[in-house]
């Protein structure tokens, strides 16, 4: 099975006119490999999408039809003289692919399968902790049936978890068979992304963010155009967001700019990951991917110096690493955040020398901004909500030290300068954070929040509205990654090109949600 593209458009329509306006939509967008969900239309709906699904194939589109029950993830239930009908006037519509789940193989009749070009064999598992769900035993049931290409889909909580459906490559590989390995989740992107690299005949893509019939789909805009999934092989060079949770980030959109702007054969991928060892492991020792660089973020900034073989003077003097570099079998670590946050600073602040900060947090970032600070010669005080922590970052860089309350905010009159150095504030469980008293920034000349989705956090809105001077954290995310990219391609970073990919997803989604 060989399509013209390696990005398939999944369509969970409802409605036979809502599926004659996405097929609409996906030939004007030039996307000619679409699966029609089936199964996500009500039976009375049927008969009419069918038509039109076939009038679609023959004018070009490549059609996989889906029709799959509720008890093997589709969207409701099936009999199995249902699922007989559909198949048979399905087989007679001109459809290039037909998904089906092993036992329909006994259901249907063998004639009735064999006039659809193409088949899948697909297992999907929607609980990350499905026992069943060995990649290894699933594969081997699926291979029983010839022919058929190999789908199997589990949910992952890890990137790590999905190593050993990502390894099954090699047999199918040995024994000629397709295979298309798919991790649901935010912890699976990258087997989405990579796929097609590796052998995979092509990969689903939800038509819009807003559509993904899927954990962790992609939309097709962002496969084809940021990660390129088209054009990607097993010897594109791989860079990727080591983290605890990537749902947020515009590291993937930056760098991935930058590596189109540049015309090299690299890819920027989400990493979601709760421990940096067992990633490392998984991926960079045993070489299971082509990874060549790393921004590595919370939680593991300060948990990743363990595992490298050398750092720079930078990283070792404040105890953090933000970037790793792969070079043979070498893990060398560096921190592009102190330069990332001092420059936006100083543009607004360039006489520091003698200015009162308070900095909330004590993880890595907090490391990298107190650094950059003492050496402008700034009277740092750090706060946590954890006096024991706050206590010991203190003393590892000689400043005081404060409390910051287990619920609500703090009291920062009499500093010059505020920094947010913690997750407060950030889309998702975080977002309704709040750091600082109503009255508790007056006084302050400048709060730098470090959180940069959303652009305008509750802590900046709480600056501005005290009439204190502001600094998102896209500036600084922005200034280090140019860093990064320098450090990883040894080329000058497209600064501009980084920065308007930022700006433009931002009016995308600011104009999507109506937000300011």
């Amino acid at each position: 099975m060989a399509p013209d593209s390696k990005i398939c458009i999944t369509l969970p329509v409802k409605t036979a006119s809502e599926l004659s306006a996405a097929l609409e939509k996906a030939r004007q967008s030039g996307n000619s490999l679409v699966e029609i969900r089936f199964d996500a239309l009500d039976a009375a709906e049927l008969p009419f999408a069918l038509k039109i699904a076939e009038s679609a194939a023959k004018t070009g589109t490549k059609i996989l039809a889906t029709f799959r029950p509720r008890n093997a993830g589709g969207h409701r239930d099936i009999s199995d003289e249902e699922k007989k009908n559909f198949w048979n006037i399905a087989a007679n519509s001109g459809f290039w692919v037909g998904d089906f789940e092993p036992d329909d193989f006994l259901l249907l009749d063998s004639a009735t399968i064999g006039k659809i070009k193409n088949q899948i064999v697909s297992y999907h598992s929607f609980a990350p902790d499905d026992v069943s769900a060995n990649p290894q035993a699933v594969y081997e049931n699926l291979a029983s049936i010839p022919q058929a290409v190999i789908k199997i889909a589990i949910t992952v909580n890890d990137a790590a978890d999905a190593a050993g459906l990502w390894q099954l490559f090699s047999r199918a590989d040995k024994f000629g068979r397709q295979l298309i390995p798919i991790a649901m989740g935010e912890a699976g992107k990258w087997t989405r992304i990579l796929g097609p690299a590796f052998g995979a005949p092509f990969t689903f893509a939800s038509q819009d963010e807003a559509s993904a019939a899927a954990p962790g789909q992609i939309s097709a805009t962002d496969l084809k155009k940021l990660y390129r999934a088209d054009s990607l092989s097993r010897q594109t060079k791989v860079f990727g967001l080591l983290a605890g949770d990537t749902s947020y980030s515009f590291s993937p959109l930056i760098h991935n700019s930058a590596f189109a702007s540049a015309g090299m054969d690299c890819v920027f991928i989400p990493f979601q990951s709760q421990q940096a060892g067992r990633f490392l492991e998984t991926f960079v020792n045993s070489k299971l991917l082509n990874i060549k660089g790393l921004a590595v973020t919370n939680p593991h900034k300060v948990e990743i110096i363990g595992y490298l073989d050398e750092l720079d003077d930078m990283a070792r003097s404040i105890g953090a690493v933000n970037t790793v570099k792969i070079e043979g079998d070498r893990l060398l670590g560096f921190n592009t955040d102190v330069k990332g946050f001092i420059v936006p600073l100083k543009r607004r602040y360039p006489d520091l020398s003698g200015a009162r900060a308070a900095i909330i947090g004590t993880g890595g970032a907090a490391r990298a901004v107190t650094a950059a600070l003492l050496s402008e010669k700034v009277n740092v005080v750090v706060f946590g909500r954890d006096p024991n922590k706050a206590a010991e970052f203190a003393k590892d860089f000689s400043v005081a030290s404060g409390r910051l309350p287990a619920e609500g905010g703090a009291d920062f009159r009499g500093f010059d300068i505020l920094v947010n150095a913690t997750p407060a504030g950030t889309a998702g469980e975080f977002a309704d954070v709040r750091l600082a008293l109503p009255d508790g920034l007056r006084d302050i000349k400048i709060v730098y929040d470090l959180v940069y989705n959303p652009e305008r956090t509750p802590l900046i809105i709480d600056a501005e509205q005290a009439g204190a001077a502001t600094i998102g954290g896209l500036e600084m995310l922005i200034a280090q990654a140019e860093a990064q990219f320098e450090i990883w391609t040894g080329v000058k970073a497209p600064k501009e090109v980084m920065a308007a990919a930022v700006r433009s997803r931002l009016n995308k989604t600011s104009q999507t949600s109506g937000k300011p």
